[in-house]
């Protein structure tokens, strides 16, 4: 398989800060791009790296992580089963490694947070705040549900006519797939155009595939058994998550479902695992370790979703 394409964004204009999340980021376009049309901008985000800590508490230096190629590779995983989700690539600006991340919100729409709305339901606790609070109060399938009803999924996707909350259960899945642990309530939203509002593409997988552990410990954590590991992702973004997992909260969302998420799940079951093979193959500077803890990770958390366990 060819590498994925690295673009180089070092020439592109910076339209605006981003104002969420931990880090800074910014908002970027190719020089040709018009300041107003905000579909067209790209979120770059840079590589991260985290901090070694020997016994004692010695620094021990820093290593890279591998959240870019985690939101890479999900955009991807997202192609082949057909989830709405942001188009990503692999990005370089001025020597600095990264990716870009497309705005999920077409022409017309404004894209506002789940925080935002769910603001309306008594009990909420707002995610929105330093620093943010461990317990996820309110944000829950029942609110959730009951935002989304009579809305319907993301405009020009594959999903755009399928309800809001059947999507929604389909993003829960995938997390569940990709153990992605960062479900917040402003790392999935609502567009809105004059009034109409429809549930975002999924986006910000960063935190999934194992990204932020030090790739010297992936062969240890393999060869202990991946199974017990993967049932430690834990679903602490939700309401009461830290003690469910990422597979317990996607079935609860299939009891909610009337068909169509169940649908997307057989289509997860029936997915070859040399299709997502091809995905890792494809990815560049990444080691054959971290493919091989990838690749082992994505097939056991499809089992036990399959399982249903």
């Amino acid at each position: 398989m060819a590498p994925y394409e690295v673009c180089d964004i070092s020439t592109w204009l910076i339209m605006a800060p981003e104002p969420g999340g931990d880090d800074d980021k910014d908002w970027m376009a190719p020089n040709t791009a018009e300041e107003t049309k905000r579909s067209d901008w790209w979120l770059f985000k840079p590589a991260k790296y985290g901090q070694v800590l020997l016994k004692g508490g010695v620094d021990g230096g820093q290593y890279r992580r591998r959240d870019d190629l985690a939101e890479k590779i999900c955009s991807e995983l997202a192609k082949l089963i057909g989830l709405p989700a942001a188009d990503v690539r692999i990005a370089i600006r001025h020597g600095e490694e990264g990716i870009i991340s497309g705005n999920v919100a077409p022409a017309g729409w404004n894209l506002q947070p789940g925080n935002t709305h769910l603001f309306e339901f008594p009990g909420y606790v707002n995610c929105d705040v330093d620093p943010r609070p461990r317990a996820r109060a309110g944000h829950n399938l029942e609110n959730i549900s009951s935002l989304l009803n009579g809305k319907l999924g993301p405009p020009g996707s594959p999903m755009e006519d399928w309800p809001a909350l059947e999507v929604f259960i389909c993003y829960l899945i995938f997390d569940a797939w990709i153990a992605n642990t960062d479900r917040h309530a402003l790392n999935w939203g609502l567009l809105d155009m004059s009034g109409e509002h429809r549930l975002a593409k999924s986006y910000d997988h960063g935190s999934a595939l194992a990204s932020g552990l030090n790739e010297a410990d992936l062969p240890i954590i393999l060869a202990g058994g991946l199974g017990p590991w993967c049932q430690k992702a834990y679903a602490g973004r939700f309401e009461n998550g830290s003690k469910r997992t990422l597979v317990e909260v996607a079935l609860e969302g299939l009891q909610m479902s009337s068909g169509p998420a169940r649908e997307f799940l057989d289509r997860l079951a029936s997915l070859k695992q040399g299709s997502w093979a091809d995905v890792l193959a494809s990815m560049p500077s990444m080691s054959e370790g971290a493919r091989s803890f990838v690749d082992e990770l994505l097939a056991e958390n499809r089992k036990r979703l399959c399982d249903g366990h």
